[in-house]
Order: C-alpha cells, then sequence, then structure tokens
C-alpha cells in the first residue's frame, strides 16, 4: 500500500488527472466501435473496426496504467503488456488455446514510448493469433522486454510455435511507407528503431529502439 501511494505521488496530480481523462474518454471511444460493429455486416469493414478498436484499447491501457502505477520514469512494462496481451486475446477470439508469457522484470517504459510500443506489441499478437495460429489447436506465445542497456536501446522479443505464413513486404520501404504492416511502420517511423522477423520453429520478432522522452 505504502508502495503504491509512493509511486502515485511521484506522478505529477494534474498530469495523472490527464492520463485518468484520456483513459475514460478513449473507453468511451471503445464502448461506441463495440456498438457501431454490432450494425454493420460487411466483414471486411468489421475488421478494420476490430482493428480501430484494438488500438483504441491499447491507448486507454496506456494511459489507465500511467494514472495507477505510472512515476515521473514511465511505467512498469510488465503489467502494462500484461494487460494489453489480455485485452488482444478477448477481442481476437480463436478455437486456438494460446498459452502467453510476459517477462519484463523490473523494466520501465519511458512515457513517450509507452503507446507506440503497446501499439507494436497488439499488432504483432494480432498476426500471431490470425495468421500463424491460422487453423492449430493449441500454441505459445513469449514476451519480454530488457532494457535499457548500455546504449540506452530497449529490446523487445515476441515468439510463437505456430506457423510462418504471414509474409512481410522489403522492397521499397522508405517509398512504400504506408504500406508496411503496422508494427513495423510504427518502429521505424515513431520508435526510430529497427525490427527484424526471423522464421524457424515458429516466429521470433525482436524489436529495438532507443530511450526517449
Amino acid at each position: 500500500m505504502d508502495r503504491q501511494a509512493g509511486r502515485e505521488e511521484d506522478l505529477h496530480p494534474d498530469r495523472a488527472g490527464v492520463h485518468r481523462g484520456v483513459a475514460d474518454d478513449l473507453r468511451i471511444i471503445s464502448s461506441l466501435f463495440e456498438i457501431r460493429m454490432a450494425q454493420v455486416k460487411d466483414e471486411e469493414a468489421l475488421c478494420i473496426l476490430r482493428e480501430l478498436q484494438t488500438l483504441t484499447k491499447v491507448m486507454a491501457i496506456v494511459h489507465g496504467t500511467m494514472y495507477m502505477t505510472g512515476t515521473s520514469e514511465g511505467v512498469g512494462a510488465q503489467l502494462l503488456f500484461e494487460k494489453i496481451v489480455k485485452s488482444v486475446r478477448l477481442t481476437y477470439c480463436t478455437g486456438t488455446w494460446i498459452e502467453c508469457t510476459v517477462d519484463c522484470k523490473n523494466t520501465v517504459l519511458p512515457a513517450a514510448c509507452a503507446v507506440p510500443c503497446g501499439f507494436v506489441l497488439a499488432e504483432i499478437i494480432r498476426n500471431c493469433v490470425l495468421c500463424s495460429f491460422d487453423g492449430v489447436a493449441e500454441g505459445r506465445i513469449d514476451i519480454s522486454l530488457d532494457g535499457p542497456d548500455k546504449d540506452r536501446w530497449y529490446t523487445l522479443i515476441v515468439a510463437d510455435d505456430g506457423f510462418p505464413e504471414y509474409a512481410l513486404s522489403r522492397e521499397n520501404a522508405e517509398e512504400e511507407a504506408i504500406s508496411m504492416p503496422v508494427a513495423e511502420h510504427i518502429v521505424r517511423y515513431r520508435l526510430k528503431g529497427t525490427v527484424t522477423r526471423r522464421e524457424d520453429e515458429g516466429v521470433t520478432w525482436t524489436v529495438r529502439f532507443p530511450v526517449t522522452g
């Protein structure tokens, strides 16, 4: 209890209030998406709305977690990532039983990195669920975040044991940035980092980005 109170005091009251207000507003927007999706019959439109709702939920989770446990240094990645993974799994319910592990230790994400990093994690998890595990009975996703290292970079690793059927477009990356997968686009242009995707027994994403903010 004392530790929680200390952390809340470390985040300026005005800033904490802003995070709470933004989180509440984003939850309302997410609810409006839910109402609209119940009225839409076109499957492609539903997919787009669902993805937008997922990103809205991620923003709400980040701001809500910043309000509850954030400090002047940022937000604890372990709790934040656990909430994001749970939200994405509830949004994309499939017939596959998926075990997810999150290992961020005591890593703290700077506030400036929290939302874009949350977007990247949500997009990768979504791709794992819908692509790597398409048509399989069970699977596993392991998530870890370490940093900052001596060069002040963070390393996010997401690995699944599914089938690597999701193909990335690599040609003309600079000119065709908008057509890049959402995760790659955010890493490159928002986090100013790098992302690699390796196929072996499943797919492993490695995202590296510098400290900002």
